[in-house]
């Protein structure tokens, strides 16, 4: 299932993404972050590197708000396309999106595939804006 994390017991691996307010102090699964699993960050990553100078998958970067405000445009576009498409092709061929290991998955039940990524990237946004209010960064730490 496409969703965001909020309980870092519940996961299954180390293979998730998190996102933490505040910048990195040396210390991974915080209890104020947010995680995502690393198959679905790809659904969102084209965003991350357009507006992150020199976004890199395995590293852990610090996000200024400005940045971040730019995101939540781009991941709110994506939810309007998203929307209105019918199917994954659709969906990719609007965004000009590669999406590597993950195609196979989200086609076998576009809809339902297409529901949870959606109340992901609300979920996201809506955590952003939150963390935003308190942070003046929100830190990524990749793999």
């Amino acid at each position: 299932m496409i969703e965001l994390l909020r309980d870092a017991s519940k996961l299954e691996s180390t293979c998730y993404f998190e996102f933490l307010p505040g910048i990195y102090q040396k210390e991974c699964w915080n209890k104020e972050s947010v995680f995502i699993y690393y198959l679905h960050i790809q659904y969102i990553e084209p965003i991350l590197e357009k507006f992150i100078d020199g976004y890199d998958h395995y590293s852990f970067m610090s996000v200024d708000k400005t940045t971040w405000q730019d995101i939540i445009v781009e991941l709110n576009n994506e939810k309007k396309i998203l929307n209105k498409s019918n199917s994954f092709d659709e969906f990719t061929s609007k965004l000009n999106f590669s999406f590597r290991d993950i195609e196979d998955n989200f086609t076998k039940d576009f809809e339902s595939s297409k529901a949870d990524l959606m109340k992901l990237i609300n979920d996201l946004v809506l955590w952003i804006r939150n963390t935003l209010k308190h942070h003046n960064k929100i830190a990524i730490l990749g793999m």
